[in-house]
C-alpha cells in the first residue's frame, strides 16, 4: 500500500530539520526555515509543514525550542542519531541524514530518508519512553 503524500512530505521534513540539528550540535539553531532551506524559497503549504513539524518534534521530545524560536536536539536524540545506520553501517543515523538533507532534490535521496526516518522516530520514541 502506498503511504499518503502527506506522510511522505512529513518523513522528508523530519529527516530535514533532524539532519540540520545533528550537523550543527550543539549549536541552538534559528527555528527560521530559511535556516534549513538556505535560498529555497517556500510555498505557504511547505511552510505550514515545517511549523507543524517542528512543533511535532518539540513535544514529542525530541528537540528543544527555548523562547527565542531556537532549537537544538535533546540529549536522547543527540544519542540516538550517533547510532549506526542499520541501512548503511559505516555512518551514524545522523550523519546519513544529513548528507541526504543536502541531496533532496535526488530520488535517491528521498527514498533513503523515507527508509531511515521512521527507524530514528521509532528508535527516538523507545529512548524517550524508556527515560520517563
Amino acid at each position: 500500500m502506498k503511504e499518503p503524500q502527506n506522510i511522505v512530505e512529513f518523513k522528508t521534513m523530519v529527516g530535514r530539520i533532524l539532519g540540520q540539528l545533528y550537523s550543527e550540535h550543539p549549536i541552538e539553531i534559528d527555528r527560521d526555515a530559511g535556516t534549513f532551506f538556505g535560498n529555497e524559497v517556500l510555498d505557504d503549504q511547505e511552510s505550514d509543514l515545517f511549523d507543524s513539524t517542528v512543533s511535532y518534534l518539540v513535544r514529542s521530545g525530541y528537540i528543544h525550542q527555548d523562547k527565542q524560536f531556537y532549537l537544538q536536539l535533546t540529549d536522547t536524540a543527540w544519542e540516538v542519531l550517533q547510532k549506526p545506520n542499520p541501512l548503511q553501517d559505516t555512518k551514524s543515523i545522523g550523519e546519513t541524514l544529513y548528507e541526504w538533507m543536502k541531496e533532496t532534490g535526488q530520488d535517491t535521496a528521498k527514498d533513503g530518508i523515507k527508509s531511515l526516518v521512521p527507524v530514528a522516530l521509532t528508535a527516538l520514541y523507545k529512548a524517550i519512553t524508556a527515560a520517563g
